[in-house]
């Protein structure tokens, strides 16, 4: 199953970035490093990333 590539405009940016706390830059940065937009799947790379360090 294929993501569609990255396009801000097609999400809230703003408001799930505030919901995990980072900037938007950082979210888009998330997006790109996991190459889909998909919430959960952000939020499964987000808690990873928490609960290693």
């Amino acid at each position: 199953m294929e993501t569609a590539p990255y396009n801000p405009s097609e999400i809230h940016v703003d408001l799930w970035a505030s919901y995990w706390n980072l900037t938007t830059e950082q979210l888009q940065c998330v997006i790109v490093r996991i190459g889909s937009t998909d919430f959960l799947k952000i939020q499964h790379y987000i808690q990873a990333k928490l609960t290693r360090n």
